[in-house]
Protein backbone atom coordinates (compact mmCIF):
# COMPACT_ATOMS: atom_id res chain seq x y z
CA UNK A 1 0.00 0.00 0.00
CA UNK A 2 1.53 3.34 -1.11
CA UNK A 3 1.04 6.75 0.45
CA UNK A 4 2.64 10.50 1.04
CA UNK A 5 2.88 12.72 3.63
CA UNK A 6 3.90 16.42 3.43
CA UNK A 7 7.35 15.58 0.96
CA UNK A 8 7.24 12.22 1.99
CA UNK A 9 6.36 8.26 0.13
CA UNK A 10 5.51 5.83 2.14
CA UNK A 11 4.72 2.27 1.83
CA UNK A 12 3.58 -0.71 4.18
CA UNK A 13 4.94 -3.85 4.73
CA UNK A 14 4.45 -6.33 2.01
CA UNK A 15 0.53 -8.21 2.42
CA UNK A 16 0.47 -6.08 5.67
CA UNK A 17 -1.23 -2.98 4.63
CA UNK A 18 -1.73 -1.91 8.53
CA UNK A 19 2.68 -2.10 9.38
CA UNK A 20 4.05 1.17 7.98
CA UNK A 21 7.59 1.09 10.33
CA UNK A 22 9.36 -2.30 9.94
CA UNK A 23 12.41 -1.45 8.13
CA UNK A 24 14.21 -4.81 9.19
CA UNK A 25 16.19 -6.43 6.63
CA UNK A 26 16.54 -10.30 5.84
CA UNK A 27 19.40 -12.41 6.48
CA UNK A 28 21.14 -11.20 2.73
CA UNK A 29 20.98 -7.75 4.12
CA UNK A 30 18.31 -6.85 1.46
CA UNK A 31 14.53 -5.17 2.11
CA UNK A 32 12.19 -7.66 -0.41
CA UNK A 33 9.33 -6.96 2.58
CA UNK A 34 10.18 -4.41 4.51
CA UNK A 35 8.33 -0.71 4.42
CA UNK A 36 9.46 2.21 2.61
CA UNK A 37 10.02 6.08 3.20
CA UNK A 38 12.15 8.71 1.55
CA UNK A 39 11.53 12.37 0.79
CA UNK A 40 11.61 13.92 -2.55
CA UNK A 41 14.29 16.18 -4.21
CA UNK A 42 11.36 18.74 -5.09
CA UNK A 43 9.79 21.66 -2.86
CA UNK A 44 6.31 21.52 -1.62
CA UNK A 45 4.11 18.73 -0.02
CA UNK A 46 2.84 15.79 -2.02
CA UNK A 47 -0.78 16.06 -3.06
CA UNK A 48 -1.67 12.57 -4.70
CA UNK A 49 0.02 9.17 -5.15
CA UNK A 50 -1.34 6.55 -7.50
CA UNK A 51 0.21 3.18 -9.32
CA UNK A 52 -0.03 3.29 -13.13
CA UNK A 53 1.21 0.41 -15.61
CA UNK A 54 4.59 -0.58 -13.63
CA UNK A 55 4.91 2.72 -12.28
CA UNK A 56 3.86 5.10 -9.25
CA UNK A 57 3.53 8.18 -9.42
CA UNK A 58 3.66 10.70 -6.68
CA UNK A 59 2.19 14.48 -7.41
CA UNK A 60 2.49 17.65 -5.99
CA UNK A 61 1.16 21.21 -7.52
CA UNK A 62 4.39 21.49 -9.89
CA UNK A 63 5.88 18.36 -9.76
CA UNK A 64 5.17 14.95 -11.17
CA UNK A 65 7.31 11.79 -9.47
CA UNK A 66 7.57 8.36 -11.00
CA UNK A 67 8.50 5.29 -8.91
CA UNK A 68 10.35 2.20 -9.82
CA UNK A 69 12.00 -0.37 -8.79
CA UNK A 70 10.55 -3.99 -8.21
CA UNK A 71 11.60 -4.11 -3.90
CA UNK A 72 12.35 -1.20 -1.50
CA UNK A 73 16.06 -1.06 -1.98
CA UNK A 74 15.85 -0.70 -5.20
CA UNK A 75 12.84 2.09 -5.46
CA UNK A 76 14.24 5.15 -6.56
CA UNK A 77 12.24 8.50 -7.21
CA UNK A 78 12.61 10.49 -10.16
CA UNK A 79 11.22 13.68 -10.63
CA UNK A 80 10.07 16.40 -13.17
CA UNK A 81 8.63 19.94 -12.77
CA UNK A 82 5.31 20.11 -14.51
CA UNK A 83 1.84 21.13 -14.07
CA UNK A 84 1.06 18.36 -11.02
CA UNK A 85 -2.22 18.07 -8.94
CA UNK A 86 -3.79 21.17 -6.93
CA UNK A 87 -6.88 20.39 -4.73
CA UNK A 88 -8.99 16.97 -4.47
CA UNK A 89 -6.34 14.30 -4.88
CA UNK A 90 -9.53 11.83 -5.91
CA UNK A 91 -9.37 13.40 -9.16
CA UNK A 92 -6.48 11.14 -9.87
CA UNK A 93 -6.95 7.93 -11.88
CA UNK A 94 -6.51 5.94 -14.60
CA UNK A 95 -8.30 6.08 -17.78
CA UNK A 96 -7.98 3.43 -20.24
CA UNK A 97 -3.85 3.33 -20.56
CA UNK A 98 -3.84 7.08 -19.41
CA UNK A 99 -3.35 8.95 -15.88
CA UNK A 100 -5.62 11.17 -15.81
CA UNK A 101 -5.73 14.15 -12.90
CA UNK A 102 -7.24 17.97 -12.32
CA UNK A 103 -6.26 20.82 -10.58
CA UNK A 104 -7.75 24.38 -10.89
CA UNK A 105 -5.44 24.96 -14.25
CA UNK A 106 -7.31 21.96 -15.87
CA UNK A 107 -7.83 18.59 -16.35
CA UNK A 108 -4.63 16.73 -17.63
CA UNK A 109 -3.39 13.34 -19.10
CA UNK A 110 0.07 11.75 -18.90
CA UNK A 111 0.89 10.78 -22.36
CA UNK A 112 4.75 10.13 -23.43
CA UNK A 113 5.87 10.83 -19.91
CA UNK A 114 4.70 14.71 -19.49
CA UNK A 115 0.83 16.09 -18.80
CA UNK A 116 -1.00 17.37 -21.40
CA UNK A 117 -4.23 19.85 -20.60
CA UNK A 118 -7.28 18.75 -22.46
CA UNK A 119 -9.93 20.86 -20.73
CA UNK A 120 -9.46 23.71 -22.96
CA UNK A 121 -13.07 23.38 -24.14
CA UNK A 122 -14.48 23.55 -20.99
CA UNK A 123 -12.34 25.91 -19.26
CA UNK A 124 -11.25 26.88 -15.56
CA UNK A 125 -12.63 24.22 -13.54
CA UNK A 126 -13.46 23.77 -10.11
CA UNK A 127 -12.93 19.80 -9.42
CA UNK A 128 -14.45 17.92 -6.07
CA UNK A 129 -13.94 14.39 -7.51
CA UNK A 130 -13.11 11.85 -10.52
CA UNK A 131 -13.71 8.50 -11.69
CA UNK A 132 -13.17 6.57 -14.59
CA UNK A 133 -14.97 4.12 -16.64
CA UNK A 134 -13.29 2.75 -19.74
CA UNK A 135 -12.17 5.21 -21.78
CA UNK A 136 -14.21 8.24 -19.87
CA UNK A 137 -13.09 10.04 -17.43
CA UNK A 138 -15.80 11.46 -15.18
CA UNK A 139 -15.31 14.65 -12.89
CA UNK A 140 -17.60 16.80 -10.18
CA UNK A 141 -17.01 20.24 -10.76
CA UNK A 142 -18.21 22.83 -8.79
CA UNK A 143 -19.56 25.95 -11.25
CA UNK A 144 -20.99 28.89 -9.67
CA UNK A 145 -24.01 28.19 -6.98
CA UNK A 146 -24.54 24.03 -8.32
CA UNK A 147 -22.42 21.10 -9.81
CA UNK A 148 -21.82 19.49 -12.75
CA UNK A 149 -20.23 16.27 -13.80
CA UNK A 150 -17.97 16.64 -17.05
CA UNK A 151 -17.09 13.16 -18.77
CA UNK A 152 -13.74 13.29 -21.31
CA UNK A 153 -13.73 10.34 -23.92
CA UNK A 154 -10.12 10.16 -24.20
CA UNK A 155 -10.64 8.50 -27.63
CA UNK A 156 -12.11 11.19 -29.05
CA UNK A 157 -10.92 14.04 -27.52
CA UNK A 158 -14.59 14.92 -26.43
CA UNK A 159 -16.08 16.91 -23.60
CA UNK A 160 -19.90 16.30 -22.87
CA UNK A 161 -21.72 17.66 -19.72
CA UNK A 162 -24.03 15.46 -17.50
CA UNK A 163 -26.32 17.03 -14.72
CA UNK A 164 -25.17 16.43 -10.90
CA UNK A 165 -27.51 17.15 -7.92
CA UNK A 166 -26.06 20.23 -5.36
CA UNK A 167 -24.87 17.11 -3.08
CA UNK A 168 -23.19 15.00 -5.41
CA UNK A 169 -19.79 14.50 -3.70
CA UNK A 170 -17.89 11.42 -4.70
CA UNK A 171 -17.48 9.18 -7.63
CA UNK A 172 -16.46 5.40 -7.64
CA UNK A 173 -16.36 2.33 -10.11
CA UNK A 174 -16.14 -0.90 -9.97
CA UNK A 175 -14.89 -1.64 -13.88
CA UNK A 176 -18.21 -2.54 -14.87
CA UNK A 177 -20.37 0.35 -13.95
CA UNK A 178 -19.80 3.97 -12.78
CA UNK A 179 -21.93 5.30 -9.40
CA UNK A 180 -21.67 9.00 -7.66
CA UNK A 181 -23.08 9.25 -4.06
CA UNK A 182 -26.14 12.04 -3.51
CA UNK A 183 -27.54 12.63 -0.78
CA UNK A 184 -26.76 9.10 1.24
CA UNK A 185 -27.42 7.10 -1.72
CA UNK A 186 -25.49 5.39 -5.22
CA UNK A 187 -26.60 6.36 -8.46
CA UNK A 188 -25.52 4.67 -11.55
CA UNK A 189 -24.15 7.50 -14.00
CA UNK A 190 -22.98 4.91 -16.70
CA UNK A 191 -21.65 1.38 -17.35
CA UNK A 192 -19.74 -1.24 -19.10
CA UNK A 193 -18.77 -4.44 -20.42
CA UNK A 194 -22.69 -5.81 -21.42
CA UNK A 195 -24.82 -5.06 -18.65
CA UNK A 196 -28.24 -4.47 -18.80
CA UNK A 197 -29.08 -0.79 -17.44
CA UNK A 198 -31.00 1.74 -17.98
CA UNK A 199 -29.33 4.69 -18.94
CA UNK A 200 -31.60 7.84 -18.72
CA UNK A 201 -28.85 10.45 -17.63
CA UNK A 202 -29.55 14.06 -18.86
CA UNK A 203 -27.15 16.15 -20.70
CA UNK A 204 -26.03 19.46 -22.66
CA UNK A 205 -23.49 20.64 -24.54
CA UNK A 206 -22.86 23.86 -26.89
CA UNK A 207 -20.71 24.21 -29.98
CA UNK A 208 -18.99 28.14 -30.87
CA UNK A 209 -18.92 29.41 -34.54
CA UNK A 210 -17.86 32.55 -35.27
CA UNK A 211 -19.54 35.20 -37.85
CA UNK A 212 -16.32 35.30 -40.03
CA UNK A 213 -16.99 31.93 -40.83
CA UNK A 214 -19.88 33.01 -43.09
CA UNK A 215 -19.93 36.12 -45.38
CA UNK A 216 -22.43 38.32 -45.21
CA UNK A 217 -25.99 37.73 -46.59
CA UNK A 218 -25.27 34.00 -46.26
CA UNK A 219 -27.96 31.64 -45.74
CA UNK A 220 -26.21 28.57 -43.41
CA UNK A 221 -27.38 25.03 -43.31
CA UNK A 222 -26.18 22.70 -40.54
CA UNK A 223 -26.30 18.93 -41.10
CA UNK A 224 -25.58 17.00 -37.95
CA UNK A 225 -25.07 13.29 -38.20
CA UNK A 226 -26.25 11.71 -34.87
CA UNK A 227 -25.94 8.33 -33.44
CA UNK A 228 -28.81 7.21 -30.45
CA UNK A 229 -29.41 4.65 -27.97
CA UNK A 230 -32.27 2.92 -26.92
CA UNK A 231 -35.17 5.63 -25.67
CA UNK A 232 -32.70 8.36 -25.81
CA UNK A 233 -33.95 11.84 -27.33
CA UNK A 234 -32.29 15.07 -28.08
CA UNK A 235 -33.15 18.67 -29.13
CA UNK A 236 -30.74 21.21 -30.80
CA UNK A 237 -30.97 24.84 -31.74
CA UNK A 238 -29.27 27.90 -33.07
CA UNK A 239 -28.12 30.96 -29.85
CA UNK A 240 -27.43 34.00 -31.93
CA UNK A 241 -25.20 36.86 -30.73
CA UNK A 242 -27.81 39.18 -30.26
CA UNK A 243 -29.77 37.10 -27.56
CA UNK A 244 -32.11 35.56 -30.35
CA UNK A 245 -32.89 31.86 -30.85
CA UNK A 246 -33.54 29.75 -33.70
CA UNK A 247 -36.06 26.92 -34.04
CA UNK A 248 -35.43 24.01 -32.09
CA UNK A 249 -35.16 20.88 -33.70
CA UNK A 250 -33.97 17.20 -32.16
CA UNK A 251 -34.78 13.40 -32.40
CA UNK A 252 -35.69 10.57 -30.89
CA UNK A 253 -34.30 6.87 -30.97
CA UNK A 254 -35.77 5.63 -33.84
CA UNK A 255 -35.32 1.19 -33.61
CA UNK A 256 -35.85 1.04 -37.73
CA UNK A 257 -33.05 3.46 -38.07
CA UNK A 258 -30.75 1.74 -35.70
CA UNK A 259 -31.01 5.04 -34.12
CA UNK A 260 -28.88 6.65 -36.70
CA UNK A 261 -30.12 9.98 -38.07
CA UNK A 262 -29.01 13.38 -40.17
CA UNK A 263 -30.61 16.23 -39.04
CA UNK A 264 -30.98 19.63 -41.01
CA UNK A 265 -30.52 22.88 -38.95
CA UNK A 266 -31.52 26.67 -41.35
CA UNK A 267 -29.55 29.25 -39.70
CA UNK A 268 -30.13 32.82 -41.54
CA UNK A 269 -28.31 35.10 -39.74
CA UNK A 270 -24.65 36.80 -40.34
CA UNK A 271 -23.76 36.21 -37.06
CA UNK A 272 -21.62 34.45 -34.73
CA UNK A 273 -23.80 31.61 -32.95
CA UNK A 274 -24.19 28.38 -30.37
CA UNK A 275 -25.34 25.37 -31.25
CA UNK A 276 -27.06 24.01 -27.94
CA UNK A 277 -27.79 20.72 -27.73
CA UNK A 278 -29.94 18.73 -24.69
CA UNK A 279 -30.95 15.66 -24.59
CA UNK A 280 -31.52 12.32 -22.68
CA UNK A 281 -29.38 8.79 -22.89
CA UNK A 282 -26.72 7.92 -25.03
CA UNK A 283 -25.89 10.43 -27.50
CA UNK A 284 -22.87 10.55 -30.34
CA UNK A 285 -22.41 13.48 -32.42
CA UNK A 286 -20.54 11.64 -35.43
CA UNK A 287 -19.63 14.48 -37.67
CA UNK A 288 -21.60 17.88 -38.37
CA UNK A 289 -21.14 20.44 -41.58
CA UNK A 290 -22.31 23.23 -43.14
CA UNK A 291 -24.05 23.69 -46.67
CA UNK A 292 -23.98 27.64 -47.30
CA UNK A 293 -24.98 29.92 -50.37
CA UNK A 294 -26.17 33.50 -50.92
CA UNK A 295 -29.44 34.46 -50.03
CA UNK A 296 -31.50 37.88 -50.07
CA UNK A 297 -33.20 36.49 -46.98
CA UNK A 298 -32.88 38.70 -43.52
Amino acid sequence: LWGVSQNKVHTSKLAEADEWNDFSVDSYGTLPASCFSASAGSDGNFTAIIPHGNFVYALKENHVHKIYGDTPDEYTISGMEAPGLVGSPDTACVCGINLMYASHRGVYVLRDGYPKIVSEKIGGIAPVCAAALGNKYYIICNEDSSRVIYVYNIERDMWTMENCTPDGDNLCSDGKKLYYSTGGELVCLAGDGGDEYEKNTSWNFRLRFDSGHFGPGTSIRAIARVALGKNASFTVRALYDDDTRGAVCGFCFDETANGSADLRLPIKRDLGFYLDFQGIGEFTLRNIKFNYYKSDIE
